[in-house]
């Protein structure tokens, strides 16, 4: 696994050559059996670049693009690795958050995928997959048999708002200011002239005490995000007061290295943060407040 430099959050056409020159060529070349390779890609653009393009040729290597939209089930990783290493990954991210850690940044990555790589990347998964896609044992209706297309009948929009004062189902309940002002003037209505509507007033009462607990606990749910946010900007704030590791030349750097410069980098603010403890407090000078002057109060101002 490799990650690139803060600026490429994605893999990148220098990514996809690297890896097509330094991991396929010599480990697909290893247990080449005839004077052809087959190589099939998901179609990013990555793939699609000049120097990508001869470098395969030039190395005897075919390049075959899926139809887009298959990559879950033509893909054997895709089909029983990388479902179970995202779950993995959730499961793990889950926890930090209940541990109050609400923004995972590159270094939580680097600490939390290894172990969720070990608990999805096992021999079973990786079996399951390539029998998933059809592929080991060869089964062209494990992926045909899903390929299905059913037509779909779209449902009807709801009704709408009777502006004379009945509504649908759909809004029994006020749902916005202007369906509660409605329901509040239908409900004074019925208690001013004492006719009989569509609706009794006790069931007026019942759509707006339903309405004002709804409101009730969309505002106590907003609380509770706001206040979640304020942790993590908190959280945001803290990193930017640390100094961003250059990479310099380097664009790729392998989980140790990175591993590494972090701790690295932590190293060097604890000791900024200790040396910032330990340096002594001095004490701003005295200030008049009447004339302004330094090294005097104005108890004892001679302009006074």
């Amino acid at each position: 696994m490799a990650n690139g430099d803060k600026s490429k959050w994605f893999t990148t056409d220098a990514i996809g050559l690297h890896w097509l020159k330094e991991v396929f060529e010599p480990f697909s070349k290893r247990y080449s059996v005839g004077a052809k390779r087959l190589l099939i890609l998901d179609g990013h653009s990555s793939h699609l670049t000049a120097d990508f393009d001869t470098f395969c040729k030039e190395n005897a290597i075919i390049c075959l693009c899926m139809p887009p939209h298959t990559s879950h089930l033509l893909q054997p990783l895709d089909v029983g690795v990388f479902g179970p290493l995202k779950r993995a990954y959730g499961k793990l991210v889950e926890d930090m958050m209940v541990g109050g850690n609400n923004h995972i940044d590159k270094a939580d990555f680097l600490s939390l995928y290894p172990t969720a790589r070990e608990r999805a990347l096992t021999r079973a998964n990786i079996y399951g997959g390539f029998a998933g896609a059809g592929l080991k044992p060869l089964d062209k209706e494990r992926v045909l048999a899903k390929m299905t297309f059913q037509l779909q009948t779209p449902s009807p929009p709801p009704d709408l708002i009777d502006l004379e004062g009945s509504t649908s189902s759909a809004f029994q309940t006020p749902q916005t200011t202007r369906q509660l002002d409605h329901k509040v003037r239908s409900l004074r209505k019925s208690l001013n002239k004492k006719r009989q509507l569509s609706s009794s007033p006790v069931s007026h009462l019942q759509h707006l005490e339903k309405a004002a607990q709804m409101a009730m606990n969309m505002n106590l749910l907003l609380h509770q995000k706001i206040k979640s946010l304020r942790t993590q900007n908190e959280r945001k704030i803290k990193k930017r007061a640390r100094r961003n590791a250059n990479l310099g030349a380097d664009t790729i750097l392998s989980v140790q290295e990175g591993q590494d410069r972090f701790q690295q980098l932590n190293t060097q603010v604890e000791e900024q943060v200790e040396e910032c403890i330990s340096r002594p407090r001095k004490r701003a000078p005295q200030r008049c407040s009447g004339c302004g002057t330094i090294g005097h109060t104005i108890r004892n101002c001679p302009n006074k």
